[in-house]
């Protein structure tokens, strides 16, 4: 497989992986504007799997969802550490927390495919950028701060 389709696969997952753990903690927020910050994120979570799947198209590639493996492990990890603090700083964190791992994982992956061709690695450092941004926003909303 071409690098730029493995590439945009890491793209695609990461992407899913982060809009899954929003509608999960979205779901879960008492708070009404941390649930609806959390869909909006979901929605440019998405719009990024999207880009991904048709980038993915141009190189005749079908996008790969995340390994059940994972998914699972990131479901039942969000479901133990909120099971019983739903507050909204707890699941700010917990967010933000995914988003700085799915950012480092993005910035290794620049490094590992440098390389590939523009519009795939601008498609990850804008994930990139995105995420590290919301998580910043959602780590103040957890100190008690307002996400702009």
């Amino acid at each position: 497989m071409d690098r730029n389709a493995i590439f945009l696969n890491r793209i695609y997952q990461n992407a899913r992986m982060a809009s899954q753990s929003g509608e999960i903690l979205s779901a879960k927020a008492e708070d009404s504007s941390l649930a609806q910050e959390l869909r909006r994120e979901t929605g440019d979570w998405e719009a990024y799997a999207q880009k991904a799947r048709e980038l993915l198209a141009a190189y005749q590639q079908a996008p790969e969802e995340p390994p059940p493996l994972a998914q699972a492990a990131a479901w039942s990890g969000l479901q133990m550490t909120t099971l019983l603090d739903h507050s909204s700083g707890h699941l700010s964190q917990r967010m933000a927390q995914g988003l700085e791992a799915g950012a480092q994982d993005l910035q290794n992956s620049l490094r590992e495919f440098y390389g590939c061709d523009p519009p795939v690695t601008d498609l990850a450092r804008r994930l990139m950028e995105d995420q590290q941004t919301s998580a910043r926003q959602l780590a103040r909303w957890g100190e008690g701060g307002i996400v702009s």
